[in-house]
């Protein structure tokens, strides 16, 4: 396995850090300093590998509202 990017790394830690429980991609954007309008789009990239590498699940209750949480 490549060592992961930053981007990876610093998103895996916000969900790691969190108490709040699961979180979408615009609130962990926003949480790492990204503007609100483009947080989601810059995150998506490293959810989908954090989730194929099985360190993130996808909490989703339906197709529109889909949150991330980090495997405990």
């Amino acid at each position: 396995m490549r060592k992961p990017s930053p981007m990876i790394e610093r998103v895996l830690r916000v969900l790691q850090a969190t108490d709040a429980g699961p979180m979408t991609p615009t609130q962990i954007g926003v949480t790492l300093g990204i503007g609100v309008y483009s947080a989601s789009a810059k995150v998506n990239y490293a959810l989908k590998k954090l989730v194929a590498d099985g360190l993130v699940i996808r909490v989703a209750k339906n197709s529109r509202n889909v949150k991330y949480a980090a495997v405990r």
